[in-house]
């Protein structure tokens, strides 16, 4: 399915899978990765080698993303 807001194709049935130009990409564990095959051959990439709406689409989601607080540790004193 083209995913027009992009401009790549979502691969069916994969979670996080792409192709866009004779190229295959997807994300796994926060990590772009990067195949001509989409049965294997991954290698990481970085976001910047993305295809360009989709390289918009995951810098903008990922600082959108709120910050982790830590809270500090209550004493019982």
């Amino acid at each position: 399915m083209f995913d027009s807001s992009v401009a790549v194709y979502v691969i069916e049935g994969r979670k996080g899978h792409f192709f866009h130009a004779d190229h295959f990409y997807r994300l796994v564990d926060g990590r772009w990765q990067m195949s001509v095959r989409l049965d294997g051959g991954w290698v990481e990439i970085r976001p910047a080698k993305l295809p360009k709406g989709l390289a918009k689409k995951h810098i903008r989601a990922k600082k959108n993303r709120k910050p982790k607080h830590s809270h500090p540790a209550k004493h019982g004193y």
